[in-house]
């Protein structure tokens, strides 16, 4: 038995120059966009200041710089800690077998303060889940811990980045196990393969400025495990050569967000959304890293054949068989609740034969 315990070590991540410098930049500070809310109540095509909302930006048009650093931050980096180990172990003659464990943390990570908000310039409400088999318990649940600014204080912008670690725990960690089975069983034979699962953990459980940070603030997703497989076979015959590789990915993650009209969540809110009258609110109808679709299963075959010439010239014909169960899998999908709402933006691609050859002089 071999065991082999990797070092421990940390990697450094310098802050970009260019991120300090650009906020310094008057230039780059002016507000050069911002929006407001719109009903042509009267039909006539043209904005009245009457039918317009809230500017979201009190800054636009002036050169203010909205976003600075403290003075700790350009002083300290940014790191993160990986430790890996793993077992080596051949099981029998020309079969062995590797396990290691990973883990990964990050650590120094910044947050950004809007000094001219607080907590208590916020005000709660709650929205309900419309009714559907596809939601967590068939829907029409309420989604809470749902704020919006004061009318008083919308618009109003003066970040600061410090360092997460002054309003509280900050944690993104990574645990991972890979298995990984190595077999050569004579004759040309080969077997490859393993699994490799793990989950990435983020926990942001403190307030800076509006108390929805708390909504949804730690998500421990269930670890996922993915599988490859990689065979090789030469047929006893005529030097023809096969080979199969198989691999099972878990699925995408599957989010749902809806917006609400102010008329929607007016009733729990007690008043306008602060954008105004016709002010909208995206809010989030599934927890993070509880729902995910169907695995994505791929099968991909090859026969070659070698023909040999003189001067140890050779050429190899190869015949390709990719998705061979013409699998379609889903890889992404709309995640914006409505009419489109797991519609599939991209799927894995159909099953594929390539003809190919390659000559060797």
């Amino acid at each position: 038995m071999k065991f082999r315990a990797d070092e421990w070590k940390t990697i450094e991540e310098a802050p970009l120059l260019i991120s300090f410098t650009r906020v310094a930049n008057p230039a780059s500070a002016i507000t050069t966009n911002a929006t407001r809310t719109w009903a042509d109540l009267n039909n006539d095509f043209l904005p009245q200041e009457s039918e317009l909302g809230a500017l979201s930006s009190s800054t636009f048009g002036q050169s203010v710089i909205t976003t600075r650093y403290d003075d700790e931050v350009p002083e300290v980096r940014g790191y993160n800690w990986e430790i890996s180990t793993s077992v080596q172990h051949e099981l029998m003659t020309r079969v062995a077998m590797n396990v290691g464990y990973f883990r990964r943390w990050y650590g120094n990570t910044r947050t950004t303060d809007n000094e001219l908000i607080g907590p208590e310039d916020h005000d709660p409400f709650c929205a309900t889940a419309p009714i559907d088999s596809r939601l967590p318990d068939g829907g029409g649940y309420q989604v809470c811990g749902l704020y919006n600014v004061s009318r008083a204080k919308f618009g109003q912008v003066s970040n600061v980045m410090r360092l997460s670690k002054h309003y509280g725990e900050d944690k993104e960690v990574y645990d991972g196990v890979d298995v990984y089975l190595n077999a050569r069983l004579g004759k040309g034979i080969v077997v490859q393969g393993g699994t490799s699962t793990g989950r990435t953990l983020t926990d942001q459980c403190f307030v800076v400025d509006s108390p929805q940070a708390l909504l949804n603030c730690r998500v421990a997703p269930p670890f996922q495990t993915q599988i490859k497989v990689l065979g090789v076979y030469p047929l006893p015959w005529a030097g023809i050569q096969t080979s199969a590789t198989y691999q099972s990915l878990p699925g995408p993650q599957i989010t749902a967000s809806r917006v609400y009209t102010n008329a929607e969540v007016r009733g729990s809110l007690g008043r306008d959304l602060s954008s105004g009258v016709n002010g909208t609110v995206t809010v989030p109808l599934i927890a993070p890293g509880t729902m995910y679709g169907d695995r994505m299963n791929q099968l991909d075959f090859r026969v070659s054949k070698i023909f040999r010439m003189p001067g140890n010239r050779r050429i190899q014909a190869n015949l390709d068989l990719f998705n061979a169960l013409n699998a379609s899998s889903v890889l992404a999908q709309n995640n914006t609740y409505g009419p489109s709402w797991l519609r599939p933006t991209t799927i894995i691609q159909g099953r594929l034969v390539k003809f190919g050859g390659q000559f060797d002089f």
